[in-house]
């Protein structure tokens, strides 16, 4: 009797890995887009971390976040909290930084640091990268044990009749 196996679980994992590489894929790209166009759009200033805004995650851990204050090209004193969350803080109060902030909404500013620009894209992109060519592996790896098991399924037909 003739035993061919089912279809490899790698053909049945592929399509969910692709969607999931493309999914990662937008994401990563549609943040470094809106990075991109913050940058464009945004001025370079140096500030200064004037206090650390106490915040929490969701397990209830302290996190803070520098509150800066930095004079736009028009010379108004703003204050925003920038950067992102951390314990221990990232900034010690004091502390000079390079600031990004939007002219339209001189709140809404950036550190100019990777971590705070570049990180969140980066990240999800490299993941959808490496969730594709997982995909195609898993795809390509099936497709060529289907093969196999195909072709010796085939040999074992033809001498089987053959002998007959």
């Amino acid at each position: 009797m003739l035993n061919v196996r089912a279809p490899s679980l790698g053909c049945l994992t592929a399509p969910i890995l692709l969607l999931f590489a493309v999914i990662f894929f937008i994401i990563g790209f549609v943040v470094r887009q809106e990075t991109a166009q913050f940058l464009e759009r945004a001025v370079r200033v140096e500030g200064e971390v004037i206090a650390l805004e106490e915040t929490r995650d969701d397990e209830g851990k302290v996190l803070y976040k520098p509150v800066v204050a930095f004079v736009t090209h028009q010379g108004e004193r703003i204050e925003a909290v920038a950067g992102s969350a951390a314990n221990p803080p990232a900034h010690r109060i004091g502390e000079r930084v390079a600031i990004y902030y939007d002219p339209a909404s001189p709140e809404q500013v950036k550190l100019d640091s990777f971590f705070e620009l570049w990180l969140f894209p980066v990240v999800f992109l490299v993941l959808g990268a490496l969730l594709g060519v997982g995909a195609l592996f898993a795809l390509f790896s099936g497709v060529i044990k289907l093969l196999i098991a195909g072709g010796l399924a085939s040999l074992l037909l033809w001498l089987a009749r053959r002998r007959s």
